[in-house]
């Protein structure tokens, strides 16, 4: 009788070792945020004798708000399947779909055989970073190639420079928000206020320094301030208002 209860007890535990998932995922890790659009995807099979015989499919879906990896797996169109993988890592293909930054996607790695998933590992979830915004001193100086760079409001103000090379006695300026609409607001020179509206009041050539209050007219979103001096070259900078 003895015998008989610890077989029995040992079958179980051996039964739901079997149960138990073969495939582990290692990188990048359960809800970590990466900052590559290529990454790194590893993972784990743990029937190393069996690993010359076995072939994996890996599959990468774009994560809903709120959605689990699990579901997302299940019901979403995958951004990226791939089959017949021998290797037990994968650098997200240049040619693939791009991943976003501020996105969520959900992967799982399955083992086939003959078109059947006999195995498959969790699914885990990793988002894209966003860009980390580069901080900059009190005034940016504006040029007439933008730099692609997008510059925050501090405090609802935008601190800015001008490097002419000669003398404007007025200095044209509006901005734009991102459907391309111009948006009102007012610059103030540092040492002599400019109260009309769409112009600046340059005081003297060289380094012009400008305060662009943006006050409660320019809601959160991404915009372009665009200046125009007397010989129509056009400025820009663009930047962010949370």
């Amino acid at each position: 009788m003895k015998y008989a209860i610890i077989f029995i007890l040992t079958s179980i535990l051996y039964s739901g070792a079997l149960s138990q998932e073969s495939i582990s995922l290692i990188t990048p890790y359960d809800k970590d945020t990466i900052n590559t659009k290529n990454p790194l995807l590893g993972w784990f099979y743990m029937n190393a004798s069996d690993f010359s015989r076995i072939s994996y499919r890996i599959i990468i879906v774009e994560l809903k708000k709120e959605q689990s990896a699990e579901a997302g797996i299940l019901i979403n169109v995958p951004l990226l399947k791939m089959k017949n993988l021998k290797s037990s890592q994968l650098f997200y293909p240049y040619d693939a779909p791009e991943l976003i930054e501020g996105h969520r996607y959900g992967w799982q790695i399955q083992k086939i055989e003959n078109n059947i998933i006999i195995d498959k590992s969790e699914a885990w979830e990793f988002i894209l970073a966003l860009p980390k915004v580069p901080k900059f001193k009190k005034y940016v100086t504006l040029k007439t190639k933008g730099d692609g760079m997008l510059y925050e409001a501090v405090g609802g103000k935008i601190f800015f420079k001008m490097d002419e090379k000669y003398y404007s006695e007025k200095l044209n300026y509006y901005i734009l928000n991102e459907k391309l609409e111009s948006v009102y607001s007012s610059i103030i020179d540092d040492e002599k206020s400019s109260k009309t509206e769409g112009e600046l009041e340059v005081k003297k050539n060289g380094s012009n320094f400008y305060e662009l209050d943006l006050g409660n007219s320019v809601k959160a979103g991404n915009y372009t301030l665009i200046v125009v001096n007397a010989k129509a070259e056009e400025y820009k900078l663009n930047f962010f208002v949370k």
